[in-house]
């Protein structure tokens, strides 16, 4: 990994896991900078109504990267899609696990917590600064 900032202010908007994994792995490459990196979040407490499974490949990788891991609940040998309770498709010998993800984002953040701004950003705005390099982690 090349971190190379130019003398510039990397902006992260967004501490879910794309963000809060950014700013750790770029805080560790760096040495503790942080006058150099800003982290905007709109919410103290993690909520997100879905998206807790992830390929159970993406451990081995997070693991290699020296990034804390996430809690596995489950693991899942297939995936079923249904729609009005009829199954629409089934999916066999996948390897996915259900994470505490609210768990693993909490102790992302505290990992990162001296450079976390809780309060919502206009994205185009600081883009605009050309002193800045802006990581838009928002999620969908």
């Amino acid at each position: 990994m090349v971190v190379c900032l130019q003398g510039k202010r990397l902006i992260i908007v967004g501490a879910g896991v794309a963000g809060s994994i950014a700013a750790f792995l770029v805080r560790r490459k760096l040495g503790n900078a942080n006058e150099k990196i800003v982290v905007y979040e709109a919410c103290r407490r993690y909520k997100k109504p879905c998206g807790e499974a992830m390929p159970a490949w993406l451990l081995k990788v997070v693991k290699e990267h020296g990034i804390p891991l996430p809690k596995t609940l489950y693991r899942l040998r297939a995936h079923v899609f249904g729609v009005a309770g009829a199954c629409e498709r089934a999916i066999e010998g996948v390897e996915w696990v259900v994470i505490d993800k609210r768990s693993w984002i909490e102790e992302l953040r505290r990992r990162i917590k001296d450079v976390i701004v809780y309060q919502t950003v206009n994205v185009n705005s600081i883009a605009s600064n050309i002193q800045n390099i802006v990581f838009d982690a928002r999620g969908p």
